[in-house]
């Protein structure tokens, strides 16, 4: 975050997309505090805003994972981070025939976005006893850009799967062993709404 010019009296913002939900323009706490300024939030998501706070196209923005030590170092000045919104990442699921609300670990999730692990797996059958899972495949939808949904994800599953974490890792682009490509927050869950036998992520 750089600092705030005194006698400016409107910001443009870039960020995270599920950010603008709490920072919209004008928003009545930020007018009742600071009536002199408004604040135009771009969420044009994570990756943006660590890209224009680095260029100094604007003086602040927000992302979902930390910037790495190397993105701090390629910053023209010092950056300060601070929380200002939780929010959390989940996975969803279409599997034609099934409406009771599954079980899943994080290791049967790892598997899952590793190798499109059958849905009817033995461990995942034995968590859901009493229902009945097709064994076809899981195909995963997944984001296409750099984007801090992934960093969360990325990060859970890191600390619950070696082999995630040391095939994968954690990073806002990454490289996915499975599943296809959808562009934007909302793209890889309508992929799954639209099509059975997807799992993707949303937040």
């Amino acid at each position: 975050m750089a600092r705030w010019p005194r006698k400016r009296r409107s910001s443009t913002a870039p960020g995270r997309r599920f950010r603008s939900r709490s920072i919209p323009s004008g928003s009545p706490i930020t007018n009742k505090l600071h009536p002199n300024i408004q604040i135009n939030y771009q969420s044009i998501g994570s990756g943006g805003g660590i890209l224009q706070i680095t260029n100094q196209t604007v003086f602040f923005g927000a992302t979902d994972g930390p910037m790495t030590s190397d993105q701090l170092l390629a910053a023209p000045g010092a950056i300060l981070h601070f929380p200002t919104v939780l929010g959390g990442v989940v996975p969803v699921y279409n599997i034609p025939g099934v409406r009771a609300e599954l079980k899943f670990t994080g290791q049967i999730l790892a598997d899952i976005y590793l190798a499109g692990s059958p849905v009817g797996q033995r461990r995942h059958r034995e968590l859901n006893a009493g229902i009945s899972l097709p064994s076809s495949d899981i195909t995963v939808v997944h984001r296409a850009e750099g984007s801090g949904t992934p960093i969360i994800f990325a990060d859970y599953l890191g600390k619950i799967s070696p082999d995630w974490k040391k095939r994968v890792g954690v990073a806002p682009l990454l490289n996915w062993p499975v599943g296809l490509e959808a562009r934007g927050m909302k793209a890889s869950p309508a992929w799954c709404s639209r099509h059975p036998a997807r799992s993707a992520t949303s937040n």
